[in-house]
């Protein structure tokens, strides 16, 4: 049974990777983290956020089990163009980052 460290510390390799879980993949860690969410530490959330944020992922755009009762039509995805943004707004930063020390 996956437990709050090893789903963040999942979800942070497949970050880590750039390289997203299956649909149906995702869904099944979404819905384990609606099961260990009060046991999730500060740093466990932080790592889930920066894989989501990374990989481009809404979960309200692959509703878990917690989210089946509820309208679906007002989720949000993201487009790869709005990911190839995110990649180059990345690469800006490390530029500017290395620019100034």
């Amino acid at each position: 049974v996956m437990d709050a460290h090893s789903l963040s510390t999942t979800l942070w390799a497949y970050g880590r990777a750039r390289t997203a879980p299956s649909s149906s993949c995702l869904r099944a860690l979404l819905n384990r983290f609606d099961r260990v969410a009060q046991n999730v530490t500060a740093q466990a959330l932080s790592n889930i956020l920066w894989a989501l944020a990374r990989l481009a992922v809404c979960p309200a755009a692959h509703p878990t089990r917690a989210d089946s009762n509820e309208n679906s039509s007002e989720s949000v995805d993201f487009s790869s163009e709005e990911s190839h943004d995110l990649e180059k707004d990345e690469e800006k930063e490390r530029k500017e980052h290395e620019q100034h020390g």
